[in-house]
């Protein structure tokens, strides 16, 4: 009696030992992907990355724009950007151009 009792009690130990290595396994396979470093949160980080790095192009090629206005407006200023500016901003158009409207054309 005294050996059946020992191999049951083995027998226990072996299934907790398995037990605990199967959950252990599962947290950290849960948290390999799930996790605050997982898959995941690598994969939405990268299109994060991708999309920030889009916008810094088109902010810096904004940038590059405007720099080169503040250039061409220094001494002397350069006559184009005083004619955009003006129909721009005041509506001003020169005498031999004309406007097209949407009169029904």
């Amino acid at each position: 009696m005294a050996g059946r009792n020992y191999k049951n009690r083995r027998w226990l130990g072996r299934l907790a030992v398995v037990i605990g290595a199967v959950c252990a396994s599962g947290y950290f396979g849960h948290h390999a992907v799930y996790g605050r470093y997982g898959l995941n949160t690598h994969s939405r980080l990268t299109a994060e990355l991708e999309q920030l790095s889009a916008r810094r192009a088109a902010l810096q090629a904004h940038r590059d724009r405007l720099s080169t206005d503040i250039k061409h407006l220094r001494h002397p200023p350069h006559p184009d950007l005083i004619e955009e500016a003006a129909r721009g901003i005041l509506g001003y158009e020169k005498p031999d151009r004309l406007r097209l409207t949407d009169s029904g054309q």
